[in-house]
């Protein structure tokens, strides 16, 4: 059985795992994992099938706006291509959206051409290219939703 829920901190290694077989390297650490669950509780989701986790999808919202980023999306590789990435996407701007959200943004890598359809093909439009987003040689698009 396939579901998307709120991610509990209960659940920490078990997200670090998806985490990591998605970002490898720049996966982020279990700390990090743990104040997103405090921060953004109700924007951490994650999907499961059969009880094992997959993916997770993390929104955070800009304090004073209507604005959002989505901070995350990461799916276990021997679950790409599969929609898991879709659904969990879909279901977090349903979620932002019903919190009177009006501009989602993120970041994606411009080599990453999947991520890159994905987001195309849910109304994302790149907005400008960041030289060293993340640090020297981490360069990103940054793209955003206003549908």
């Amino acid at each position: 059985m396939e579901t998307i829920r709120n991610a509990n901190p209960s659940e920490l290694e078990a997200l670090l795992k998806v985490e990591v077989a998605s970002h490898g390297e720049d996966a982020f650490d279990r700390y990090t994992l743990r104040q997103y669950l405090d921060l953004f509780s109700g924007n951490f989701l994650v999907y499961a099938s059969n009880e094992k986790l997959l993916g997770i999808a993390i929104g955070g919202l800009k304090i004073g706006t209507s604005n959002a980023w989505i901070l995350e999306l990461a799916v276990v590789p021997e679950a790409r291509n599969q929609g898991v990435g879709r659904k969990l996407l879909l279901a977090l701007l349903e979620k932002l959206k019903d919190q009177g959200i009006s501009k989602i943004s993120l970041t994606v890598d411009q080599k990453n051409s999947s991520a890159r359809h994905l987001y195309s093909s849910l109304g994302f439009v790149e907005v400008r290219e960041e030289k060293n987003y993340f640090g020297e040689g981490h360069d990103r698009l940054i793209l955003e939703n206003s549908r």
